[in-house]
């Protein structure tokens, strides 16, 4: 059973159901690359960041990362797609956790 929390989401997201969502192919990028995100630091620089509060995330550190970013080229494929797309950078925030693309 879903927490009362969780009930929520589903219901103000229409797209979310019990094992996620259901667009299947047709999500749009940000949800595909989910719990990473383009954003901007405290600088102002755009750096990739994890979702920190993502509870599949907390067991990874950040070495670990960016070696996944590192060895699958998602790293650069977000810095280059925050490039061409600069809307779906996001502003910072504290929840999240910024990781050096190697």
């Amino acid at each position: 059973a879903l927490s009362s929390a969780a009930s929520d989401v589903y219901k103000r997201q229409p797209m979310l159901c019990e094992t996620g969502c259901t667009m299947g192919s047709e999500k749009p990028f940000d949800c595909k690359v989910w719990p990473f995100r383009m954003m901007r630091d405290l600088t102002g620089n755009v750096r990739v960041a994890v979702a920190g509060y993502c509870p599949g995330m907390e067991r990874y550190t950040d070495e670990q990362l960016e070696t996944f970013l590192a060895e699958e080229g998602l790293g650069k494929l977000l810095l280059a797609y925050a490039a061409e797309h600069p809307a779906h950078v996001k502003p910072y925030s504290k929840e999240y956790r910024f990781l050096n693309v190697k």
